[in-house]
């Protein structure tokens, strides 16, 4: 059997070794937190810079949805504004789905950012990233940065467009209050009940609206 001595000696050294572990886990997360949020401030910052170029020059539309496509997490975005829960869709049903929910979401947002991405003057000033506002925030699916811009228009009024990131990818943004994720959801939602529920009627539904977009 252990003495008391013995006890009393394994007890301090738990005690001593304990702030230095828990010093160490908050080290190791702020490490984590300033890595992400450099990544999303430089993610945001390239699609920003490519978006304005793109724009500048009136490129066409496939353009804008390959850089949407390719810098935005599309397969998360569909999955959260679909009407129903993914396990309740065959895999068929979901890869046209998220096809043409992808066409859908980048012809929304090529219509919306061009009216504030589309430059009137030096394309160096038009788009800027506010560092000292943009925050990451740890959560159980990852740490999430929020990324704050802003877009000069040619009257000289600003505008703040905040972008949400995780992983390398964006996920939604929040412009002039409107929360383009939430949006998509609730068009999505509509377009269901107007196709009385019906999921293959639903896809149809998407399918004429991109074309008519």
């Amino acid at each position: 059997m252990f003495s008391f001595k013995t006890l009393v000696v394994l007890c301090t050294c738990f005690a001593l070794s304990s702030p230095v572990s828990s010093t160490n886990i908050e080290k190791n997360n702020s490490l984590d937190t300033t890595k992400a949020r450099e990544e999303a401030i430089n993610c945001v910052q390239r699609f920003g810079t490519e978006l304005v170029e793109l724009l500048s020059k009136q490129a066409p539309f496939s353009d804008v949805q390959q850089l949407v496509q390719k810098n935005f997490d599309m397969n998360k975005m569909a999955q959260h504004c679909c009407p129903l829960k993914y396990k309740l869709i065959s895999p068929e049903q979901r890869d046209l789905y998220e096809e043409r929910f992808s066409t859908s979401v980048c012809k929304a947002y090529h219509n919306i950012l061009k009216k504030y991405y589309t430059p009137k003057g030096n394309t160096e000033e038009h788009f800027k990233i506010d560092a000292s506002k943009s925050k990451c925030y740890p959560g159980r699916g990852g740490i999430s940065c929020t990324v704050v811009t802003d877009v000069f228009a040619s009257n000289g009024a600003r505008i703040s467009v905040k972008w949400l990131s995780r992983g390398g990818k964006i996920e939604n943004f929040v412009v002039e209050g409107t929360d383009m994720r939430a949006a998509k959801k609730r068009d999505m939602k509509t377009r269901y009940k107007q196709s009385g529920s019906d999921f293959t009627k639903f896809l149809e539904n998407i399918l004429e609206s991109s074309e008519t977009a």
